[in-house]
């Protein structure tokens, strides 16, 4: 016997006031990840051109790898709705 059989995540119970704050800072706080995402991509994509230009092959090696998990990174976070959407689906199969 599954105790959560119907059970469905809603924040209807918190009021129309709350909900709309609640998805107000979510909101906020989301567009800051992209924000941060975004800024590390600059400062690694800097640090890489700095280091070609040095023709520093070690150091464009290591901010390479920094700007490609920054720009992964900011795809994790600019599809966590979608990713989070599914896995709320995929629970309720």
């Amino acid at each position: 016997m599954n105790p959560f059989d119907g059970v469905t995540p809603s924040l209807s119970g918190l009021g129309g006031e709350a909900n709309g704050r609640i998805l107000l800072i979510l909101g906020v706080i989301w567009g800051l990840c992209i924000l941060g995402a975004a800024i590390f991509i600059i400062v690694n994509g800097a640090r890489l051109s700095a280091a070609r230009k040095a023709k520093n092959p070690q150091e464009a090696e290591g901010a390479k790898s920094a700007v490609v998990g920054s720009v992964i990174g900011l795809g994790v976070i600019v599809m966590a709705p979608i990713i989070v959407g599914a896995v709320i689906i995929l629970g309720g199969l």
